[in-house]
């Protein structure tokens, strides 16, 4: 009877943890679901006079099926003040193309927030068609199509970066 209780109990959290591995999760600059992601350890850097001023936090969350990633990753000051935000999100396209999103943001005092928002979009020629020697695969990659655009945080997303910090920080503490 408890292993029938088990796999039922299994069977009800299964959905819920996919969910947290779907491709809605490693969408830039949103609020995933609570159970998405692996936390890391908080980190501290290394070198002279950085020894105790910053802890940085981290999210790690991969997609299922493979093709999708997100990791967030904030800074805090030795008073456990947020000073910094970073996130990488990546989301690969059958058959071969790939769209991502860096975004970098600087909290300063008094709630100034500075920061930019890149995206980046890359469409590879169709694998198909490409033969398996090294000649035409450097002839493939010429005729890769990159793309990138590069832009200030609106006053919205500045405000949505204290939910998404906010969301973290219990998610992740340091």
């Amino acid at each position: 009877m408890l292993r029938l209780s088990a796999m039922a109990t299994l069977a009800l959290l299964l959905p819920l943890s996919l969910q947290a591995q779907s491709v809605s999760s490693v969408q830039a600059f949103t609020v995933p679901s609570d159970n998405a992601g692996t936390c890391i350890a908080p980190t501290r850097p290394r070198g002279a006079g950085h020894a105790d001023s910053l802890r940085r936090s981290t999210l790690s969350i991969m997609t299922t099926p493979p093709g999708g990633s997100r990791q967030m990753s904030m800074v805090r000051n030795r008073d456990g003040t947020i000073v910094a935000y970073s996130e990488m999100s990546s989301v690969f396209v059958p058959p071969q193309d790939e769209n991502g999103d860096i975004i970098v943001a600087v909290l300063g005092r008094a709630g100034r927030v500075t920061g930019t928002w890149t995206h980046v979009t890359i469409e590879m020629p169709d694998p198909r068609t490409v033969k398996l020697d090294t000649a035409s695969l450097r002839k493939a990659g010429r005729g890769t199509v990159r793309d990138s655009t590069k832009r200030a945080l609106t006053p919205a997303e500045t405000r949505e970066l204290q939910t998404i910090t906010a969301w973290l920080s219990k998610r992740c503490p340091a």
